[in-house]
């Protein structure tokens, strides 16, 4: 039996053995005032390795803070607000795409003698020098510009910080989360390729007063159809993302429980399995058939907006628009507002079953185990509260807008659109900044590009 004592010969703690060990003095007062002094030493080392780590997760939050205050601050000074679009749209115009014939674009003809313009964000590809300032398509556009450009600009300024997540995900997770791993990089995939399709090659823009989306990003050279099709693919991919997050608190739950029973059966491996194909198909293909339900045919949706808004009428010909059925797409919203709501059901459940299985077996745990679950639930937390407060309750507000009053709910879509563009960027600085190993990788990192004379002791 392996007892620590104080050697004779060194005055040092080391491994004392009963049968084998020369240094088998008895305490004395100097030993065991050696003792507390080491014992006080090892409290501070332990004292000052937590301020140490909080003060880097701090500095790293801050960095991260101030990259996107000022990519923001840099986007809305390139904003249309303070420079001249049209300028802007010729340079572009010229620099990427061959020259035009200007008659084919005038707006004053007919709006059929000229092709499906282009769209970056924050402004028109099109030369519309001579455009009329009542054009409500040019107005429209130019009231959303800004917000628009700072939707653009917040994914695609997440898209670094979604290589470096997926990077440490990867390559730098230890060995005891290899299953975990999975599912952080599930999660980071899904919310980023939402955020992509939705914010970059879509980036839609509503006119509910007809009840017509049209897309201002990449997609905008497509078709209606298609570009309905990728709205369609964009809340399919949501789903999947939220599915992913449920997955990963139901991984935790079960991390912590020996045996799952449910209605007396013991839970195993194929169950797991059925209901891992289960989630992963209804909740997505339900978010995937609210929206594809609500489409309204071309032919139909022209003709009745030239009968009751006719001033509405520029937008044919000149964006990809389309429209939706108005009742079909409050039941399309309402149902995935549905399956949100079952989502944080089965979220909240699975929090009560970890804290329960916390405090019921908190001294089975070591202090690294239950360092590691603490981080992990901590980051899961920041995780999940992103969906719940940036699409859960604006959602809530837009049905209830749409519903009652829809011709002023342009504005509450757009800002809708702008909460959800914080998504990814969310997700990866919680798994950055919260999760020790992938902390201390950013951090070592960043010590080598700039060396301070400081190691990260996270």
């Amino acid at each position: 039996m392996l007892v620590l004592r104080i050697g004779a010969h060194c005055g040092k703690w080391t491994p004392y053995c009963r049968r084998k060990h020369l240094c088998q003095r008895p305490f004395t007062p100097t030993d065991v005032k050696q003792q507390t002094c080491q014992q006080r030493q090892v409290k501070y080392d332990l004292r000052k390795h937590s301020s140490t780590s909080v003060h880097n997760a701090t500095k790293l939050t801050f960095f991260f803070f101030i990259f996107l205050c000022f990519s923001s601050c840099q986007v809305y000074l390139c904003s249309p607000k303070f420079i001249d679009v049209d300028v802007c749209s010729s340079i572009v115009y010229r620099g990427f795409f061959p020259p035009i014939d200007s008659s084919l674009i005038n707006p004053m003809t007919s709006v059929g003698n000229y092709p499906t313009p282009l769209y970056l964000p924050h402004v028109s590809l099109r030369v519309d020098n001579a455009m009329n300032e009542s054009d409500v398509v040019a107005e429209h556009e130019r009231r959303y510009a800004v917000v628009r450009y700072i939707i653009f600009s917040n994914t695609v300024l997440a898209l670094p910080l979604n290589v470096l997540t997926a990077y440490l995900i990867i390559f730098k997770s230890p060995k005891h989360l290899k299953t975990y791993k999975y599912l952080l990089l599930n999660i980071s995939f899904w919310v980023c390729l939402t955020d992509v399709l939705l914010e970059i090659f879509y980036l839609p823009l509503a006119r509910l007063e007809i009840f017509g989306i049209y897309a201002t990003g990449v997609a905008s050279s497509l078709s209606s159809d298609l570009g309905f099709l990728c709205l369609v693919l964009c809340a399919f991919c949501f789903g999947e993302y939220l599915v992913a997050l449920l997955f990963a608190f139901v991984y935790r739950f079960c991390a912590l429980r020996e045996a799952i029973y449910l209605f007396g059966v013991q839970i195993k491996v194929s169950h797991y399995w059925i209901a891992i194909v289960i989630l992963m198909l209804v909740p997505p293909g339900t978010f995937l058939g609210a929206i594809a339900m609500s489409y309204k045919p071309y032919g139909e949706f022209v003709s009745q907006t030239m009968i009751d808004h006719p001033e509405f009428t520029p937008y044919f010909g000149r964006v990809p628009i389309f429209g939706v059925d108005k009742n079909k797409f409050i039941i399309g919203c309402g149902t995935i507002f549905f399956w949100t709501i079952m989502w944080i059901v089965g979220v909240a459940l699975c929090i009560c079953g970890i804290v329960a299985q916390f405090r019921a077996h908190r001294s089975l745990y070591s202090e690294h185990t239950y360092r590691m679950h603490m981080q992990l639930m901590r980051a899961l937390a920041v995780q999940t509260t992103a969906p719940l407060a940036l699409f859960s309750i604006p959602l809530s507000v837009d049905m209830i807008g749409l519903i009652f009053l829809p011709e002023i709910m342009n504005d509450a879509i757009v800002l809708t659109e702008l909460a959800m563009s914080l998504h990814s960027t969310i997700n990866s600085v919680a798994v950055i900044t919260l999760i020790v190993p992938y902390r201390r990788a950013v951090l070592n990192i960043f010590y080598k590009v700039y060396p301070s004379g400081v190691s990260p002791s996270t």
